[in-house]
C-alpha cells in the first residue's frame, strides 16, 4: 500500500499492494491508479495538499483530463510544491505541457505571474528554455496572452527578456520584444547592469544580436564597468557581430542606389543620421558625465559654468590656464551639448572659439590643448566652429610674420582685391589650394572645386577646412599630431597629404630652419597614424580577404581631387605606408582587375595565357565567369543590394504564423550574411560552374573588353609585340637594310609611329591631369622619345637616299645619297640599341630585377653623372696639358718636317691619351723618342707649296703632283706621329703630369665613385621593397592609361578616337545653333531629347557610383569602431621603440619618466592645496567663534 501523506492521514489509492498490481504499472505513477481518480475524488479520499500533489502529478503526465477533473473538484491552480515552490504553470513550462498550460490559464484561472522560491515566474522559465522548438514559442505566446508580466524580475534582477537572451532563445526574445519593446535597453538588476545587447554580444549570437538592434537596442549603453556592447565586441575581436551592427546602421542609407553623388547622400537626412551614429561610436557625441549628481545639482553646475564662461570671455586679458580650467568644468557639468545645440548660446560659443584660438592654438600651448582634447565632446563643439570659419583662422594666424612659411603663404596666397596693411592679409583659398598642389605635386588639386561646408562635421569635408592642415601651413608644427588625431572621417588621406606637404616644405630654402628640422619628424608621425589606422581597420574588416579595406584604398576621393589613398601614398613617397600588405594587395587588385579574385594564381595565369590563343578566345568570357571566386564579391554585394536585418513589421508577420513556420521564418530572416558567406559563396560558385544560363552577346562582348582592358593583360600584349618589334629591328639592321625599303622595314617604321602616338597620348593625359614635367621626369618616357626621334630621322634620311621624291633628287648627288643612307643606318642602329635597353622596363614587375633597375637608375642620377662631370673636367685639363707639352703649336714633327694637325684630330688624341690611361694603357714607349727641331721653311711640303705658287695656274699637272706628294708626306707623318715628342714634354709628361693624373683619377676618383656606389646600394637595399612598389605603381598607372591595342595597331584605334572627337565637336556646334531655333521647334525636339537622355543612361556608371558611395560609408563605420579603441593611442601618439635608435629609445623613456614625475607633482600640489583650503576654512571658523577677542589677540 503506497500513498501520499496529508494532514497526518494516509490516503490509500488502492487496496492492494504495489507488488500485486505490478501488471498495471503502466497506468500508475507513484502508486496512483489514475483510472480510479474520479472515484477517489468523489469519495472524498483526496483533499488538501494531496489534491495539490495530484495536480502537480497530472501536469507532469500532461494529462489534461485528470487536470480538468482535479480543477472541477476544487484543486488550486496556483498551489506550490513544498520543495521549490513550483506552481502548475511552472511545471507546464518545464515539461512542455501545452494542453495543460492552456487549461490552467483558461479554466483554472492560474496566475501567470506566480513565482517560485527563486522569484521566477513561468515566463522566466519559458524564456530561459534552451533551444527554440515550436512548443517553447507556443508556451511563451500563451503566457503573454494570459497576462504574464514581462517586467517581473527574479532573485538575480533579471526579467524574462534577460533570461531569454541568456538562453539565446531568439524566438522567445522576438515575442517578448513584440509585447514590451521598451524593455530592450533595460539593464539587469545585478551588479553588472548588463543590457540585452551586452548579453547577445557575449554570447556571439548573430541572430539575437540583429534582432535586438532591429528593436532599438542601444549599442552604446554602458554596464557597471562603463563598457558598451561595442567595447565587448572589440575586446573579443568579434568581427562578425561588428559587421552585423554596421549592416544594421547601413540599412537606412541603402535606398540611395540610383547613382546619387556622395555629397547628395551625405546631405540627406538619412546620411546625416548615419554619420551621427558614427560620431556616437567614435565617442564624439556620447559625453560621460558624473552620474552621482542629481538633476538639480547638475542644473546648478551648468548655470554656474555658463556664468563663469560669460565672465571670462568679457575680459580683454585672460590667462589661458584659467580659460581651459573653466572649459573643463563646463564639460564636467555637461555643457557640451548645451553650447552646441542651443542657438541662444551661439555668441558665447563663438567668443570661446576666439579666445581658444588666441590663447591656446596660436601660442602652441600643447599641454593646454591636450587637456581640451580630453574633453572630446566640448572640443569638437569648438573645433567645428573653427573649421567652419577657416578663412578667418588663416587670416588671424598669418598676422605679423616677416619670414618663413607664413611669409610664403602671405606672399603667394593673399587675395588681390584686399591690400595688405599693417601686417594683416586676407587669404585666397583658391590660391592656397594651388600652392598646396604645386608644393605636394598633387597637380589635380589645381583643378578641383573647393567645397567649404558650414557644417564641417560632415564627411567628405574639404581638406583646407582641417585644423591639422591649418597648423601645418601656418608653421605650428607642435599642434599637428594632436589636431590630426581628432579627425573623425578622412584621417588616412589627410595624414598622407600632410606628411607629403611637410616633406616638400622641408626641402625649401625659404622656410625657417626650425620648421625644416622638425618637419620630417612630424611627417613620420602623420604617416605612422595612417599606418596604424589602416592596420586596425583591417583587423575589424569582416569581408573576404579584406576586400572592403582594399576597395577603400583604391577608391577615388572627391574631396582629394579624385586621388585614391594609394595615389597619395605613392606620389607622396610614403615608403612605410606603401609597404603595408593591404596597400600591396590594393596594387595587385588594380593590376589584375577581375583576375585578382581568382581562387588560384596558377589558374589566373593560365586564363590570361589562353587570351592569346585564338581557339580559346571564344571561350574566354565563360571561363572568366567560371573561375572567378564569388566570395570576394559577395560581401560588397550584400552591402549594396541585399537587406540583412529583419524589420519589425516582418517579424510581427512571422509571429502570426504557425509554430513550426514561425520558427523557420524567424531563423531564415535573422541569419546574418557574414556567417553564411562561405556556404552562400559555394552555392553561387556551383551555379556559375554549372553555367547559370546562356551568356548574351552583350555580356560576351563586355567580358571580352574587360579582359583586354585589364592592365596586366595589356602589359603582356605589349611585351609580346615589343619583343617581336625588337626582333624585326635586329633582323633589318643585320641583313635587310640595303636596297629599297623592305616590308619588314616598313612595319618597323609603322611601329615606331605607333609608339610615338602612344607617347603623345600620355603627354596629353599628363597635361590634362598634371604637368608636362611630370611626364618628362620619367626616364623611360625620355628614352621612348629619343628612340622615336632617331627612328623618324632614320626614315627621313632613308627617303632622301632612296630618291623617291623628285625635289630630293634634284638637290642630291651620289655623295649625298651615300651619306644619307649611312646616316639613316646610324639612326636606325641607335634606335635598335635604345629599344633593346627599353626591354629592361619589362622587368619592373619582378621584384628581384626591378630593385636592381632602380639601383642602377639612382647610381646614374645621384653618383655617376656628378662623377662624370668631374672626370671630364680633369680629363680635359690634363689632356690639353699633355698635348701642349708633347706637341707644341699643334704640330707633329716627323722626318724633319712640321705638319699642322686638325682640331678634331687633336681632340681625339687628347681623349685617347687621358681615357686609356685610366684603364692602364699609359703609352710610355711612345714618349721616349724626342723630336729634332727643324726650320719649317725647309720642309719638303713648304718647298712644294712655294714651287706651286710660282708656277703658272695652267700647270695643273704640277700642282696635282705636289698635292699627291704632300699627302704622302702627311701620311708618313701620321704613321710616325707617336714616336716623336718635343722637349720639355718628353720629361714633364711621363714623370710628373702622368703620375699626378694617375693618382688623381685611379686612386682618388675611382675610389670615390666606388664608395658612392656602395652607399647608394646600401640605401637601396634598406628601401628596396618600397622602391619596387613605387615603380610598380607607376607601371600600373601607365598601363591603365594605355590603349588596349599595341603599336602599330593602336594607330587605327587612335584614328577612331580622333574621328569621334571631331564628330563630338561638330555635334556641340550644331547644338549651339539649335539653341537659337524658335520655341515651337524646341518643343518638337524635346521628346526626342528626352528619349536620347534615357538611352544614354549607363547602368554600369550607376553601379560604379553606388559602389563608391557604399564602400566609403561602410569603411567609415569600420574606422569609427576602430577609432573608439585606438583614440587614446592616437591622442598620445608616439613612435614605436623598435623604429628608434638606442639613443632615441633612452630619450623616449626619459621623457616618459619626466611626464610621470610631472603628473605625481601635480597630484601632490593638488592634495596640498586641498589641505591648505581645509586649514584655511578651520581658521576662519575659529576666528568667527573667537569674535573680537580673538581678533585682537
Amino acid at each position: 500500500q503506497l500513498g501520499y501523506e496529508a494532514d497526518q492521514t494516509k490516503i490509500y489509492y488502492s487496496g492492494q499492494s504495489m507488488a500485486a498490481n505490478s501488471q498495471d504499472s503502466s497506468n500508475l505513477e507513484d502508486g496512483i491508479d489514475w483510472n480510479r481518480l474520479e472515484e477517489l475524488l468523489s469519495g472524498g479520499q483526496a483533499s488538501g495538499n494531496s489534491v495539490h500533489r495530484l495536480l502537480h502529478a497530472a501536469v507532469r503526465r500532461n494529462d489534461a483530463e485528470a487536470l480538468q477533473l482535479l480543477l472541477n473538484h476544487g484543486a488550486d491552480a496556483n498551489a506550490q510544491a513544498d520543495s521549490d515552490g513550483q506552481t502548475p504553470l511552472h511545471l507546464c513550462v518545464e515539461y512542455s505541457c501545452s494542453d495543460c498550460l492552456k487549461l490552467l490559464l483558461t479554466a483554472g484561472r492560474a496566475d501567470p505571474n506566480a513565482v517560485n522560491q527563486a522569484d521566477e515566474t513561468p515566463l522566466h522559465s519559458a524564456a530561459a528554455a534552451t533551444g527554440s522548438s515550436s512548443s517553447t514559442i507556443s508556451t511563451v505566446r500563451e503566457l503573454l496572452a494570459g497576462g504574464a508580466d514581462c517586467n517581473r524580475v527574479d532573485c538575480f534582477g533579471d526579467n524574462p527578456l534577460h533570461r531569454a537572451c541568456q538562453a539565446e532563445n531568439t524566438p522567445a526574445v522576438a515575442l517578448l520584444l513584440k509585447a514590451r519593446p521598451q524593455l530592450v535597453n533595460l539593464p539587469t538588476g545585478g551588479d553588472q547592469k548588463l543590457t540585452c545587447l551586452h548579453i547577445a554580444a557575449s554570447a556571439e549570437n548573430s541572430e539575437l544580436f540583429t534582432l535586438l538592434l532591429c528593436h532599438g537596442a542601444d549599442f552604446l549603453a554602458e554596464d557597471a564597468r562603463g563598457r558598451s556592447a561595442i567595447d565587448l565586441l572589440l575586446d573579443k575581436q568579434d568581427t562578425t557581430r561588428i559587421d552585423c551592427l554596421g549592416r544594421h546602421l547601413f540599412e537606412e542609407v541603402r535606398r540611395f542606389r540610383h547613382g546619387e553623388s556622395i555629397y547628395d547622400l551625405l546631405d540627406s537626412p538619412e546620411g546625416g543620421r548615419y554619420l551621427e551614429q558614427l560620431l556616437r561610436i567614435d565617442g564624439v557625441c556620447s559625453p560621460k558625465q558624473a552620474s552621482t549628481k542629481s538633476a538639480e545639482e547638475l542644473a546648478q553646475a551648468q548655470s554656474f559654468s555658463l556664468a563663469e564662461l560669460r565672465r571670462l570671455v568679457a575680459y580683454r586679458k585672460l590667462d589661458a590656464e584659467r580659460l581651459v580650467s573653466a572649459l573643463e568644468a563646463a564639460f564636467e557639468a555637461g555643457l557640451a551639448d548645451v553650447l552646441d545645440l542651443t542657438p541662444a548660446h551661439g555668441e558665447l560659443t563663438q567668443r570661446l572659439v576666439e579666445k581658444t584660438v588666441q590663447l591656446v592654438l596660436l601660442p602652441q600651448e600643447t599641454e593646454l590643448l591636450g587637456r581640451l582634447l580630453s574633453c572630446r565632446r566640448l572640443w569638437r563643439c569648438l573645433a567645428w566652429r573653427m573649421q567652419a570659419g577657416v578663412r578667418q583662422l588663416y587670416d588671424t594666424a598669418l598676422r605679423g610674420s616677416k619670414a618663413g612659411i607664413r611669409q610664403i603663404l602671405r606672399t603667394e596666397c593673399s587675395r588681390d582685391d584686399v591690400a595688405t596693411v599693417g601686417g594683416k592679409s586676407a587669404i585666397d583659398l583658391n590660391k592656397l589650394n594651388a600652392f598646396l598642389a604645386s608644393t605636394t605635386t598633387y597637380w589635380q588639386f589645381r583643378r578641383r572645386e573647393l567645397r567649404l561646408v558650414e557644417d564641417s562635421r560632415a564627411a567628405m569635408r574639404d581638406p583646407l577646412q582641417s585644423l591639422a592642415l591649418w597648423a601645418t601651413l601656418t608653421g605650428r608644427m607642435r599642434l599637428v599630431p594632436s589636431l590630426l588625431s581628432q579627425e573623425e572621417f578622412d584621417l588616412v588621406p589627410l595624414s598622407l597629404l600632410i606628411a607629403t606637404l611637410l616633406r616638400s616644405l622641408a626641402t625649401r630654402r625659404d622656410v625657417e630652419d626650425v620648421f625644416a628640422d622638425r618637419a620630417d619628424k612630424v611627417a613620420d608621425q602623420c604617416e605612422g597614424m595612417a599606418i596604424q589606422v589602416i592596420k586596425e581597420v583591417k583587423e575589424v574588416d569582416n569581408s573576404y580577404g579584406n576586400n572592403l579595406t582594399i576597395a577603400y584604398v583604391s577608391l577615388p576621393l572627391f574631396n582629394f581631387a579624385n586621388y585614391t589613398v594609394l595615389d597619395l601614398a605613392a606620389r607622396g613617397g610614403a615608403s612605410s605606408f606603401i609597404k603595408l600588405d593591404i596597400v600591396e594587395l590594393a596594387t595587385d587588385k588594380s593590376w589584375y582587375g577581375d583576375f585578382y579574385d581568382f581562387r588560384q594564381s596558377f589558374s589566373r595565369e593560365a586564363l590570361i595565357l589562353s587570351g592569346f590563343l585564338p581557339p580559346f578566345m571564344l571561350l574566354l568570357p565563360s571561363l572568366v565567369q567560371r573561375m572567378r571566386n564569388p566570395e570576394s564579391r559577395r560581401f560588397l554585394e550584400t552591402i549594396t543590394e541585399a537587406s540583412v536585418t529583419a524589420c519589425e513589421g516582418e517579424e510581427e508577420d512571422k509571429l502570426e504564423m504557425d509554430n513550426d513556420e514561425a520558427e523557420k521564418a524567424t531563423r531564415l530572416a535573422l541569419l546574418e550574411d557574414s556567417e553564411k558567406d562561405g556556404r552562400g559563396a559555394e552555392q553561387h560558385g556551383s551555379q556559375d560552374a554549372s553555367g547559370g544560363g546562356r551568356m548574351t552577346c552583350r555580356e560576351f562582348v563586355t567580358e571580352l573588353l574587360e579582359f583586354y582592358g585589364t592592365p596586366c593583360v595589356k602589359f603582356r600584349i605589349s611585351v609580346l609585340f615589343y619583343f617581336a618589334f625588337v626582333g624585326l629591328l635586329s633582323v633589318m639592321i643585320l641583313s635587310d637594310f640595303q636596297g629599297p625599303s623592305s616590308p619588314i622595314e616598313l612595319i618597323c617604321y609603322f611601329t615606331i609611329l605607333g609608339i610615338f602616338i602612344e607617347e603623345v597620348r600620355e603627354m596629353i593625359s599628363s597635361l590634362r591631369q598634371e604637368t608636362l614635367s611630370v611626364y618628362l621626369s620619367d626616364g623611360w618616357n625620355v628614352i621612348d622619345l629619343i628612340a622615336t626621334l632617331c627612328g623618324f630621322l632614320a626614315f627621313i634620311s632613308r627617303q632622301i637616299s632612296s630618291k623617291k621624291f623628285d625635289f630630293l633628287a634634284l638637290i642630291s648627288d651620289g655623295t649625298h645619297e651615300r651619306r644619307s643612307r649611312d646616316l639613316s643606318y646610324v639612326f636606325i642602329v641607335i634606335t635598335t640599341l635604345i629599344v633593346w635597353i627599353r626591354i629592361l622596363f619589362i622587368s619592373i614587375v619582378l621584384e628581384s630585377v626591378g630593385v636592381k633597375l632602380k639601383m642602377l637608375s639612382l647610381m646614374i642620377k645621384k653618383d655617376f653623372i656628378p662623377f662624370l662631370y668631374i672626370l671630364i673636367v680633369i680629363m680635359l685639363g690634363f689632356g690639353i696639358a699633355f698635348h701642349a707639352l708633347l706637341w707644341p703649336n699643334g704640330q707633329y714633327y716627323a722626318k724633319g718636317k712640321a705638319i699642322d694637325i686638325d682640331p678634331p684630330d687633336i681632340l681625339i688624341q687628347m681623349f685617347k691619351r687621358t681615357f686609356y690611361t685610366i684603364v692602364g694603357e699609359y703609352g710610355l714607349d711612345e714618349l721616349e723618342t724626342e723630336c729634332q727641331m727643324h726650320d719649317p721653311s725647309a720642309s719638303k711640303a713648304s718647298v712644294v707649296a712655294a714651287t706651286a705658287a710660282s708656277i703658272n695656274a695652267t700647270a695643273g699637272s704640277l700642282l696635282s703632283a705636289a698635292a699627291t706628294e704632300e699627302k704622302e708626306i702627311a701620311d708618313e707623318v701620321v704613321d710616325d706621329v707617336d714616336k716623336c715628342v718635343s722637349f720639355p714634354g718628353s720629361v714633364l709628361v711621363p714623370y710628373v703630369l702622368m703620375v699626378v693624373y694617375i693618382v688623381v683619377v685611379q686612386v682618388l676618383l675611382l675610389n670615390v665613385i666606388v664608395a658612392m656606389f656602395s652607399k647608394t646600394i646600401d640605401m637601396v637595399d634598406s628601401e628596396s621593397k618600397a622602391m619596387w612598389l613605387f615603380e610598380r605603381y607607376d607601371l600600373n598607372k601607365e598601363f591603365i592609361k594605355r590603349s588596349a591595342l599595341p603599336p602599330p595597331f593602336n594607330i587605327v584605334l587612335e584614328a577612331r578616337n580622333l574621328i569621334c572627337w571631331c564628330l563630338s565637336k561638330i555635334m556641340r556646334l550644331s547644338r549651339r545653333r539649335c539653341s537659337q531655333v524658335p520655341e515651337a521647334d524646341q518643343r518638337q525636339q524635346q521628346p526626342l531629347d528626352i528619349i536620347k537622355q534615357h538611352l544614354n543612361i549607363n547602368d554600369s556608371e550607376v553601379k560604379r557610383q553606388n559602389f563608391h558611395n557604399f564602400v566609403y560609408l561602410f569603411y567609415l563605420f569600420y574606422q569609427a569602431v576602430m577609432l573608439r579603441r585606438l583614440r587614446r593611442k592616437l591622442d598620445g601618439f608616439q613612435a614605436d621603440e623598435s623604429e628608434l635608435s638606442s639613443e632615441g629609445v633612452l630619450l623616449l623613456r626619459r621623457v616618459g619618466e619626466l611626464r610621470q614625475v610631472q603628473s605625481d607633482l601635480r597630484d601632490y600640489l593638488e592634495s596640498q592645496h586641498s589641505e591648505l583650503s581645509s586649514v584655511s576654512q578651520k581658521l576662519d571658523r575659529l576666528l568667527a567663534m573667537g569674535g573680537g577677542d580673538a581678533g585682537s589677540g
